[in-house]
């Protein structure tokens, strides 16, 4: 089942409003229940799961399946709707599944989509562990599948890329170190983890290693030897668990500040935008001054304090809240037979304040502008539908 901890990290990357206690809740909807946006189609694609048919023609309007990890809180309730919206953008036709944070419902679930012979059916299930008993649903039913977020057996996986996503913000935070003279023998590196989601933290902790890699007296183990259970790597770094929740950062980042000196520079890179802020309170509660800040999930509190506070540097984002653009030409690839690769990362950016304009208006906190795709995403032009959206660089 789905951690509340990975719920609440999802929904804050998507830029809504969630509680741990709104993730764990059970939800009351019926299992497998559905709903239906547009008139609904049911043409079956005869298509193998996870590829698309070579023989497909290319569909100009699609019958699809959503099933959601779970409509039990309202954030991630919204982001399905979302993915509906784009459906709707893209001229399709969605009907809705609610997986209820369960594995049981997941699989009963699956059957009733692949009864209904959509052209392609997308599936967020809530834990890796039932992917090749979902897979194995879907290609009797020889329906293509995207899984997203979590792999299910050899459905076409769409994704956030952590690792490459914290190295770049990493290198945009070295850039600013340098630039002050900041190295290990002056300042710490606080990567502010969540130890509930494991290697979600991949995110700030390949930030850190980045800088790491860049400037001198920071210590560089593996990726992989930096576990939930990491404290001191050394005088230069540190891992504090700090949830990813504003009142339990602060709380963190106090009790770990009387181990720095007050001497010391201090940079934060947070697993989401609220770990980070409740760090920063924190931090200039205690009066320190000298501080760099990294937040990630691009919502409405990491781009606020990219704008407005100087020592808020550097924000990575992953673009939740345009997933279903991407999702919408990764199903129209596969029900026109192309060539799908078995993974495609979500769009990511590390906004700066040099760039932020470039993907928000002035005082707004709606993306206007996507990056350009990169060249594992480069497929999804060819199906013309994120042509529709008009908002990613470099498509008309």
């Amino acid at each position: 089942m789905i951690s509340p901890r990975r719920c609440a990290l999802i929904a804050a990357a998507a830029g809504l409003l969630i509680t741990t206690a709104a993730c764990s809740a059970s939800s009351s909807s019926t299992t497998g229940n559905s709903s239906t946006t547009g008139n609904s189609t049911s043409a079956s694609s005869g298509a193998a799961a996870g590829s698309g048919s070579a023989s497909a023609a290319p569909a100009k309007q699609l019958s699809l399946a959503y099933a959601n990890i779970t409509d039990a809180n309202p954030s991630l309730a919204g982001l399905a709707q979302l993915i509906k919206s784009a459906a709707t953008t893209a001229g399709d036709t969605m009907t809705l599944y609610n997986n209820n944070a369960d594995p049981s419902t997941a699989t009963s679930v699956a059957q009733l989509m692949v009864n209904a012979k959509p052209n392609v059916i997308l599936d967020w299930p809530p834990s890796q562990q039932i992917g090749t008993s979902l897979n194995a649903i879907f290609s009797r039913g020889r329906v293509p599948c995207i899984a997203v977020d979590i792999p299910v057996g050899n459905c076409a996986l769409f994704y956030p890329d952590n690792t490459t996503l914290g190295t770049e913000t990493g290198q945009a935070l070295a850039t600013v170190m340098k630039a002050k003279g900041w190295n290990g023998s002056n300042t710490t590196f606080v990567i502010a983890q969540n130890a509930v989601v494991g290697d979600q933290n991949d995110v700030e902790r390949s930030g850190y290693l980045a800088v790491a890699h860049a400037i001198s007296g920071f210590p560089t183990p593996a990726l992989t030897a930096i576990t939930d259970s990491t404290t001191t790597l050394s005088a230069s770094a540190i891992q504090v668990n700090t949830g990813d929740e504003i009142d339990l950062a602060y709380t963190a980042m106090k009790n770990a500040l009387q181990t720095i000196p007050a001497s010391r520079n201090i940079v934060v890179y947070g697993i989401t935008d609220e770990t980070t802020l409740g760090a920063w309170r924190a931090l200039s509660g205690a009066g320190r001054k000298n501080v760099l800040l990294a937040g990630n999930g691009g919502d409405t509190t990491g781009v606020g304090q990219l704008r407005t506070n100087p020592n808020w540097v550097v924000e990575s984002s992953p673009f939740v809240p345009q997933w279903g653009e991407y999702l919408m030409a990764m199903a129209h690839a596969l029900a026109a037979g192309m060539k799908v690769p078995a993974q495609t990362p979500s769009p990511i950016t590390v906004f700066t304040k040099a760039n932020l304009s470039q993907y928000y208006a002035p005082g707004s906190t709606t993306v206007k502008q996507l990056p350009p795709l990169s060249a594992q995403d480069e497929y999804l032009a060819a199906t013309g539908i994120l042509q529709k959206f008009g908002n990613v660089s470099g498509l008309g």
